[in-house]
């Protein structure tokens, strides 16, 4: 059963008829570059990387030279490691779009598409993250609204 031809109605005939590999990378083209050119120079985002339908986006202060910049990297990497990945997350859930920290890096954020992502709907994925990322150009502003959220939810019995 191993070399026979996909039957009408199996998963490959379906990833065929569908242009779904094609999709997959058609989209994530458009993911990657999007991103790449929506979050250009902003402060907090390293790199923006994918392949077909997974895309990164690595947080963190970029490599700057200077003795403020130094001093305030430790603070950025601690709080893109520990923080940031699962905030944003959770600010983009609230928008809509599904995605998560990586298991083992939460300063890299994954996003995964499904097959038939349509364009508009990556375009939708570019603005929302854009708008979210916004927010957060500088440190103070996000660990306000982190401070600021915990405190409701404690006040409240950690009930969202």
């Amino acid at each position: 059963w191993w070399n026979t031809a996909p039957q009408p109605g199996d998963s490959l005939a379906i990833l065929d008829e569908e242009r779904l590999a094609d999709n997959a990378r058609e989209r994530g083209q458009q993911l990657v570059q999007g991103l790449r050119t929506r979050l250009a120079g902003h402060p907090i985002v390293r790199d923006v990387r994918g392949r077909g339908l997974l895309c990164a986006i690595e947080l963190g202060a970029p490599e700057e030279t200077g003795f403020l910049n130094q001093l305030k990297a430790p603070l950025v990497r601690a709080v893109s490691k520990n923080v940031f990945g699962q905030w944003l997350a959770l600010r983009l859930l609230e928008r809509g779009i599904v995605c998560q920290p990586a298991s083992q890096r939460w300063d890299v954020l994954r996003l995964e598409p499904p097959l038939t992502v349509r364009a508009e709907e990556i375009d939708l994925t570019v603005r929302e993250v854009g708008a979210v990322l916004d927010e957060y150009r500088s440190l103070p502003v996000l660990l306000k609204d982190v401070s600021e959220r915990l405190g409701r939810q404690f006040l409240a019995g950690w009930r969202f």
